[in-house]
């Protein structure tokens, strides 16, 4: 990735080149955020106006046009970028990710509610057949009973996407800064992502409370469970660095995250709970030391 990281950073014409085409075309707007992430990053928000502008207004065409995705996901990476720039930690960057996110469900909710309807529709006629019960059709009041509980599934789980791409889209930025102006610093960085443990507590109460208190609530317990999820995966990177385990066992960590995600996910959650509790990785080096 460092060729790319490269290029962006040869001067304002190519980033503002790639971050324009990489929001512009379908799928790639991470990389435009990524882009645009890692100029303000490195340049601070005056210099890197016209780069931001570039990745905004694609991404804007495209939300006049009905999807949102990118342009919600470009501009969190950016508030996310600025508030690391001027110092922010990590461990903040992850309970500011949860706030916008839960602003990404106003929007969804709101905004593009017709949006978000359609959508439901659509899921609602593909999932017989995904999945074949075998049972009667619903009638037209089971089919609006059902509606009304996939439409906040959605937008939950399109606020979540949100706010995933946009950490994950961060992450690159700063990965290449490390990479070109900072060797080995963003490894440094990213290993030592520890909730304290008051922050913790409270995203693993309103994890587990809201989906009780009612659907539309649920969605803020999932928004809370990714910040967990990306410190929990922090701590997995360093505890396999103080352990100096290989990294093929981070590859296939990563290759079952995906399909397993119902079982891995509950469990990231709760290594960051005691993680933020017990310091994990600061008592592997404690007992490396000791060994």
């Amino acid at each position: 990735m460092r060729p790319i990281a490269e290029f962006i950073m040869r001067g304002r014409v190519q980033a503002t080149l790639l971050a324009g085409v990489a929001a512009a075309l379908p799928m790639l707007f991470w990389l435009s955020a990524a882009t645009a992430g890692l100029v303000l990053l490195r340049k601070g928000a005056a210099q890197s106006g016209n780069v931001m502008i570039a990745a905004l207004v694609p991404a804007f065409i495209w939300m006049l046009m009905g999807d949102p995705l990118a342009f919600l996901v470009i501009g969190c990476t950016l508030v996310l970028a600025a508030f690391l720039r001027q110092g922010m930690v990590w461990r903040s960057v992850l309970m500011l990710s949860v706030g916008l996110a839960g602003l990404c469900m106003l929007v969804f909710g709101t905004v593009f509610a017709d949006t978000v309807s359609m959508l439901a529709a659509e899921v609602l006629r593909l999932m017989p057949m995904v999945f074949d019960t075998g049972t009667e059709p619903l009638d037209e009041q089971g089919m609006l009973a059902v509606q009304a509980l996939v439409v906040p599934v959605l937008v939950d789980l399109l606020a979540a996407s949100v706010q995933l791409l946009s950490l994950l889209s961060l992450i690159i930025a700063r990965y290449w800064q490390a990479l070109l102006y900072n060797p080995g610093g963003f490894k440094q960085e990213f290993h030592s992502i520890r909730l304290p443990k008051w922050q913790s507590a409270v995203l693993v109460m309103v994890m587990l409370l809201s989906p009780a208190a009612s659907i539309e609530l649920a969605g803020i317990g999932l928004l809370c469970a990714v910040a967990l999820v990306m410190a929990g995966i922090s701590c997995v990177h360093g505890l396999a660095a103080k352990r100096a385990i290989a990294g093929f066992y981070l590859t296939c960590f990563y290759l079952l995250l995906v399909p397993f995600n119902q079982f891995l996910f509950p469990l990231l959650c709760f290594l960051a709970l005691i993680d933020s509790m017990f310091d994990l990785r600061g008592l592997s080096r404690a007992g490396k030391d000791n060994a």
